[in-house]
């Protein structure tokens, strides 16, 4: 095995381990000792979209794209990446071309139908879910996932059912364990309150499991499980689904001010995400605070450069602002503006 194999290996165990400057120091002697090459570049995408850095993560993971074009888990990875940077329907396309290269790549059909389901395309979602079992695939993340859809769909029965054979297959599988109790509850099942606490008990800070619960609490009135959730969020800073919920559990109790500090803090621990400021531009426009808004999406721009989708709102709030000549300018080159979304 040559030297720039042996630290490539010990590339992949760093960034397994969670050590991502190290993993990317050892990433610098292969690109020295054996030159670019894909599995690099896509081990330090990786890394990169680790760090927070989405927009260094999406050109590392073209290069790598360009180096070895056939490659479906860098598609898939790829695809990933746009779905943790908010764009589903561009990480659809990451999939489908994978699919194309290799019809039975399962996490990539399974990477999909995540992406339909957050595109509310819950149909297209379940068909995907349904071809994977059908193909052999019954594990119980796609269980988990096929319920998750189903419940969204209002079918509470057969949601119960899905959750049920995933837990089947691993009595500890987070998504399915906080679905359960989420339809426990919406069921009115006597043993909603156990299911809760059991499955709390059982969370060891899980991030999807504790937002289900701490969203049937607040259900309830209680709002205890906040503060659990804060717990989460500090320890995953990127996970922008978890900062949107938490944000409106916040508000909801007349708490907002306690979102926006903590929001601050993730941005000052990854100042390259473009979502945290979008995030966080979100929860100042709702109370009012255009400037504010206006003043963070700016700072997102500075950090992470001009971000596809944030031109529009950058001109409503001009115009919140009263300053509607300026916003009518930011839209003029586009075609068949509608000026009256900034007003």
């Amino acid at each position: 095995m040559q030297d720039f194999q042996r630290r490539f290996i010990a590339a992949q165990q760093a960034y397994a381990a969670g050590n991502i400057a190290e993993a990317e120091r050892l990433l610098d002697q292969v690109e020295h000792i054996g030159g670019p090459n894909a599995d690099a570049f896509h081990l330090r995408a990786l890394c990169r979209k680790q760090q927070g850095d989405l927009a260094s993560a999406a050109s590392l993971f073209a290069t790598a794209h360009q180096h070895q074009p056939h490659d479906v888990q860098i598609l898939g990875n790829w695809g990933n990446m746009l779905v943790a940077a908010g764009d589903p329907s561009a990480a659809l396309a990451k999939y489908d071309r994978a699919l194309e290269i290799d019809p039975g790549f399962a996490d990539a059909h399974y990477n999909r139908g995540l992406a339909l389901h957050r595109m509310q395309r819950h149909s297209d979602a379940l068909a995907t879910f349904d071809w994977l079992l059908e193909a052999g695939h019954a594990s119980a993340k796609v269980h988990s996932a096929r319920g998750a859809v189903l419940k969204d769909m209002e079918r509470p029965q057969e949601a119960i059912a899905a959750f049920d054979q995933a837990l089947a297959i691993d009595p500890d599988r987070k998504v399915a364990l906080a679905g359960r109790a989420r339809m426990a509850l919406e069921t009115g099942a006597a043993d909603a309150k156990d299911r809760h606490i059991a499955a709390l008990q059982r969370s060891q800070g899980d991030r999807v499991l504790v937002l289900g619960i701490v969203q049937a609490m607040m259900e309830q009135g209680d709002n205890s499980g906040l503060d659990v959730l804060e717990d989460v969020l500090k320890q995953d800073p990127l996970w922008l689904e978890g900062h949107h919920e938490f944000a409106k559990m916040r508000a909801e109790i007349g708490e907002g001010d306690a979102y926006v500090d903590h929001i601050h803090e993730a941005i000052g621990r990854f100042p390259k995400h473009p979502g945290l400021y979008e995030a966080l531009a979100a929860v100042q426009a709702s109370a009012g605070e255009f400037e504010a808004a206006l003043k963070t999406l700016h700072d997102g721009e500075r950090q992470c450069g001009a971000q596809q989708g944030w031109l529009f709102e950058l001109a409503r709030l001009e115009g919140e602002c009263g300053r509607f000549d300026r916003a009518a300018a930011m839209l003029a080159p586009l075609p068949d503006t509608d000026l009256t979304r900034c007003t």
